[in-house]
């Protein structure tokens, strides 16, 4: 390949379109098919009744794409999340012995203490019940 057919290729990938964007996430992808079927009902449903069984065949017909993609859209946004849930429940397993054995502390702690001791206690950590505690 010569120089100018060099030059010429690339002046053609760098035009419009040349740099092959990535394909619309499935968030818009779903956006947009469910924007087109939302505007499609708005002429639908604009008040008017169906006259027609035309009309209601194809109003039916809208309504069965719309659930459709409602639930492909709910799939996979669930997909989507499905990582997010997996390492939120890692991190719950990973803190949920701690914690407990930390409850489990406080509440041997709490009956070892005699009454007046508890009741300072609670004075100490909330002092707005202090009151109610000594009347």
């Amino acid at each position: 390949m010569g120089a100018v057919a060099e030059i010429a290729a690339d002046v053609d990938r760098l035009g419009i379109g040349g740099n092959l964007p990535p394909e619309p996430s499935p968030h818009d992808a779903f956006t947009a098919h469910i924007d087109d079927l939302f505007a499609e009902a708005c002429n639908f449903l604009d008040g008017a009744e169906i006259a027609s069984e035309g009309e209601a065949n194809a109003v039916s017909a809208l309504l069965d794409q719309i659930r459709k993609a409602s639930k492909d859209a709910d799939k996979a946004r669930a997909e989507e999340k499905k990582p997010h849930d997996d390492a939120a429940k890692a991190v719950q397993a990973r803190w949920k012995p701690l914690l407990d054995k930390a409850d489990l502390a406080i509440n041997a702690a709490k009956k070892a203490l005699p009454l007046d001791q508890a009741a300072l206690l609670a004075i100490l950590t909330k002092p707005k019940n202090a009151l109610d505690l000594m009347g």
